[in-house]
């Protein structure tokens, strides 16, 4: 996070930390499902149909799914979890806006 004060005020900007990139651990069924839950999200902010530029890895296996965005830095934490019946369960948090350096 950085702040910066201006005109009797301050600015918060969050800037994310630098990640390895990597390929995501979806299947191309689960990536289906996950994009279509972030659109849901995407277009309720007027921002359109979401397409993922890069995936970034965090260090307890969770990922960092950066979306194409030509004003603002938008990305989503995907968690993905083994199912006990078989499959994958997966939860998302975000968006995360940030500023792209």
């Amino acid at each position: 996070m950085k702040l910066e004060k201006f005109q009797g005020g301050t600015s918060m900007t969050m800037v994310m930390i630098d990640l390895p990139r990597g390929d995501t651990k979806a299947d191309d069924l689960l990536k289906k499902d996950i994009l279509s839950r972030l659109k849901k999200v995407e277009l309720s902010q007027h921002r359109g149909t979401p397409e993922v530029d890069e995936v970034r890895l965090l260090p307890d296996g969770r990922e960092v799914w950066v979306l194409k965005n030509r004003t603002q830095g938008v990305a989503y934490i995907v968690t993905l979890r083994r199912a006990p019946q078989g499959g994958t369960y997966f939860s998302i948090t975000g968006p995360q806006i940030f500023q792209r350096g």
